[in-house]
This record gives C-alpha cells, structure tokens and sequence, in this order.
C-alpha cells in the first residue's frame, strides 16, 4: 500500500492532467514505432515551438 505521501502526490498528478485535459482543444495520440531519434528531435523542437504541451 503507497504511503499517504505518495499517494497525495499521485492524486495531485492526476488532477493536474485531468485539468490539462479538460481544457485542450485537441488531443493526439502518436504511434512512433519506425521514427528515427533526430526525426523524433525535430518533431518535438517543433512542437515546443508551436506551444503545443
């Protein structure tokens, strides 16, 4: 069983997300299997700069 400490911290996580979540305008799920590193480097360089989270 988590400690009451850790468990405080999950739940935290979890609503912070939740949170996220609610207020997105879009969500997309991404499969990278076959991306090399440097394409998977770029792509999120890229998506920083577009202030995508």
């Amino acid at each position: 069983m988590p400690s009451e400490k850790i468990l405080a911290q999950k739940q935290q996580a979890v609503a912070e997300l939740t949170d996220k979540i609610k207020a997105a305008q879009a969500g997309v799920i991404v499969k990278y299997e076959g991306i090399t590193v440097a394409d998977d480097t770029t792509l999120r360089a890229s998506l920083r700069k577009a202030g995508v989270e």
